[in-house]
């Protein structure tokens, strides 16, 4: 009897948790939805009103991130260049790291902006390349109309055409990200 107990519990400590994410307190700042184990938002249907219907985006299940949980993770600074701007600081947590938090771990992902801007980014990207997931800029929290409420920033590559690449990969304004 005793054995069946030690290895029950091995067993349990073995098996990767599931564990349910408590639903944002605070303004979310990204939806994760897609194939993902389980959601802390509702389903969203196409007769719903607002800005996800504007951009044509239904789930049934999905992660809302706000502030706080994404505060949560680990922190990492990257500093770009962009457009005319010689250099950019951003920071934020690991996009790789978030996706996990999610559930999407070894994923595809669609990331989208405010403006239907839609970029496709293997899961082998994310790992060999290490976007963040970026809250903030040297001013502060990202704002709407700016960069944010978030965006996907790559650090900078060596060569043209990764650079090029990444850049196509890199969303401003974020709010969505479909995970297939």
């Amino acid at each position: 009897m005793r054995f069946f107990v030690v290895l029950s519990v091995l067993l349990t400590l073995a098996m990767p948790a599931t564990a349910q994410i408590a639903a944002p307190q605070g303004r979310v700042i990204v939806t994760i939805a897609g194939d993902l184990p389980s959601g802390n938002l509702p389903a969203r249907t196409e007769e719903d009103a607002g800005f996800f219907n504007f951009l044509d985006l239904t789930y049934d299940t999905a992660v809302g991130l706000d502030d706080a949980m994404l505060g949560g993770l680990e922190q990492h600074a990257l500093t770009v260049p962009y457009g005319p701007y010689p250099e950019l600081a951003f920071s934020g947590p690991r996009l790789s790291a978030v996706l996990t938090l999610a559930g999407a771990e070894g994923r595809t992902i669609q990331a989208v902006a405010l403006d239907g801007y839609a970029a496709e980014v293997t899961w082998d990207t994310i790992t060999e390349h290490e976007p963040i997931l970026a809250t903030h800029g040297a001013d502060g929290p990202l704002a709407i109309g700016g960069y944010g409420p978030a965006a996907i920033v790559f650090p900078v590559a060596e060569g043209e055409t990764l650079a090029e690449d990444l850049q196509s990969q890199q969303v401003w304004a974020l709010i969505y990200i479909s995970v297939e």
